[in-house]
């Protein structure tokens, strides 16, 4: 499922590239700007990259142990380990986990997609003079436009404060992820919020990088 609707996805923007729709507002010139690229996908890239460096070899620590960075052993309950703490202060699942979860790839998407939203949401309003209809978000690029002419910078409408916000809420929720301890048969809801936090920044994100490379 997952294959076919990216396929689908990328057909779409294909047949767009071929034959783009009229527009209203006559953005669409029928030529590709790939620089935005490089922006909204590599910065975050280049912040995944460190991050795994961060958390590479707690990560492999803990594999060779046998065990699941957060995830407690199969035979203990989160109740014991919250009310025996200093018993299993060293084991490695507590003394491994934090760093070793910086490599995981859940950790990495969940930091990817975010920050991924947040650079194309800059790029867009402040480079390329798109709007934002979310009113909280639009809120935000508001407040930095404002700070933009109480220090006299003559530079976008303010979404570069954005790109800020959605960097301290992704690090704010890594921060959280990355303390959690789960059950070994709770895994899977600990896999549907990373799931929920990597869409709705991945989402928009790449529906942005498409709008900005096709001037629509």
């Amino acid at each position: 499922f997952a294959n076919g609707a990216v396929v689908l996805g990328l057909a779409h923007w294909a047949q767009f590239m071929s034959t783009p729709w009229a527009q209203e507002s006559g953005n669409a010139s029928g030529d590709l700007t790939f620089w935005p690229v490089w922006v909204v996908l590599g910065i975050p890239a280049v912040v995944c990259v460190a991050l795994h460096r961060v958390g590479r070899e707690d990560a492999e620590q803990l594999r060779l142990t046998g065990h699941s960075a957060g995830v407690l052993p199969a035979e203990i309950s989160l109740k014991q380990w919250e009310d025996e703490a200093e018993r299993w202060a060293d084991h490695p699942v507590e003394f491994l986990s934090n760093k070793a979860l910086l490599a995981h790839p859940m950790v990495l998407g969940m930091v990817f997609g975010q920050l991924c939203d947040g650079f194309a949401t800059m790029v867009g309003i402040d480079m390329f003079g798109y709007g934002e209809k979310h009113p909280v978000s639009n809120a935000v690029i508001q407040y930095g436009g404002t700070i933009n002419d109480a220090l006299g910078l003559d530079w976008g409408e303010g979404a570069w404060l954005f790109a800020l916000v959605k960097a301290a809420l992704v690090g704010l929720i890594v921060w959280l992820f990355v303390q959690m301890r789960i059950e070994h048969r709770q895994q899977h809801f600990r896999l549907l919020i990373v799931l929920a936090v990597l869409i709705v920044g991945l989402a928009p994100g790449l529906r942005d990088i498409g709008r900005l490379m096709l001037g629509v």
